[in-house]
């Protein structure tokens, strides 16, 4: 992989309004083969140089590391599999975007993982305001897969890093910690500010006696983001529960 030295960190707004950072990267060159070759960088914007875009409401963690790394004047390795060229204008002139795959809604190796143990979730009704108002899909409208180690939905996939059972009052189900983002502005009635949120929390809940299950999404800031209703098959969710409890020994 090739080195660059970070020339240049700043904020930037994209076409749809979002809050970047912008880093200007020049790639390390060599002065020969010989003993006596050595190192160098362009110390400006140039041909070669490289501009990468980081999201600031999912990336905000990688973009402190990398103002580590030019304050510091150190070497960076980026991983280009982990980010998406594509054409764009800056300052007027043309150049390639790399943008970092958190804005993606994970269209990348996330989406090879595969359940062992799932269950199907039907929704039919969404609602962006804390479950004030949900909007109607139709029945039935989409088919997820909720699974042990990947939950698969229309609008991105989120990669489950651990979960809890949840007994607390009327509500039972899970609560899994997530990584990943969904496109909430595939949906008609999207009028928020942020259309690809990066999901933390993903609760799926049922009242008892309730046919309904419930979904609960939250972002990196604990703000519940979107609500979904629907249902499973029939004792889909306790099966998918006994199972998982099975095979971790819980």
């Amino acid at each position: 992989m090739t080195k660059y030295k970070i020339i240049e960190i700043r904020g930037i707004v994209n076409s749809s309004g979002h809050d970047c950072t912008l880093v200007i990267a020049n790639p390390v060159m060599r002065n020969g083969d010989s003993a006596f070759s050595y190192e160098y960088v362009c110390p400006t914007e140039y041909d070669d140089s490289k501009h990468f875009v980081f999201y600031d409401d999912k990336d905000e963690y990688m973009i402190e590391e990398l103002l580590g790394i030019a304050n510091n004047n150190d070497y960076w390795i980026p991983d280009l599999q982990e980010f998406e060229p594509c054409k764009s204008f800056l300052n007027g002139t043309s150049v390639t975007l790399y943008q970092h795959k958190s804005y993606f809604g994970n269209r990348f190796a996330v989406a090879e993982i595969q359940n062992t143990i799932s269950m199907d979730y039907y929704i039919c009704q969404v609602s962006f305001n804390e479950g004030r108002d949900f909007y109607d899909l139709g029945f039935d409208a989409e088919k997820w897969e909720i699974g042990d180690k990947i939950i698969k939905t229309d609008h991105g996939s989120l990669k489950i890093k651990n979960y809890i059972f949840v007994e607390e009052g009327p509500l039972v189900g899970i609560q899994f910690s997530v990584e990943g983002s969904l496109r909430l502005d595939d949906f008609e009635k999207f009028n928020g500010f942020d259309d690809c949120p990066h999901i933390t929390t993903f609760a799926l809940m049922r009242q008892p006696y309730n046919a309904w299950l419930w979904v609960y999404a939250f972002d990196v800031n604990g703000n519940q983001v979107v609500n979904f209703c629907g249902r499973d098959e029939l004792d889909g969710l306790s099966d998918f529960v006994h199972k998982l409890k099975r095979k971790y020994n819980q």
